[in-house]
């Protein structure tokens, strides 16, 4: 993952797409329940209201590059250096949420910077 400063601007504009489309989310993924159960605190809270832990506080904006099929840790000596990764996010995509954190299906899309 490549992750980024949350930018006040951000953390708005999720609060506000939260805050719109929270009522039409169809409970708890399947693959959550048991993160559930052990969340505490500000996670806890998060899945209570939003039925997803990385919420406000625990927002965390990223690029995922690949998952790998094991869970053991890449040769980060082999990865490009993510200072490569820079760019201008032009639109925001909505996305219906699947397994493994992927996007299944585009909502929505809004533009974010005139061209």
């Amino acid at each position: 993952m490549v992750d980024y400063q949350t930018p006040p601007e951000l953390e708005a504009l999720q609060q506000l797409v939260v805050g719109a489309i929270n009522p039409l989310r169809d409970g708890i993924m399947e693959k959550d329940k048991e993160h559930v159960l052990e969340a505490t605190g500000i996670a806890k809270q998060n899945y209570d209201t939003y039925g997803y832990k990385y919420i406000g506080e625990l927002f965390k904006p990223h690029i995922t590059l690949t998952r790998f099929e094991t869970e053991e840790p890449a040769d980060e000596s082999k990865l490009p250096d993510t200072s490569a990764f820079d760019g201008r996010f032009i639109k925001l995509g909505l996305y219906e949420l699947g397994i493994s954190n992927t996007c299944v299906r585009k909502l929505a899309e809004f533009p974010l910077l005139s061209a």
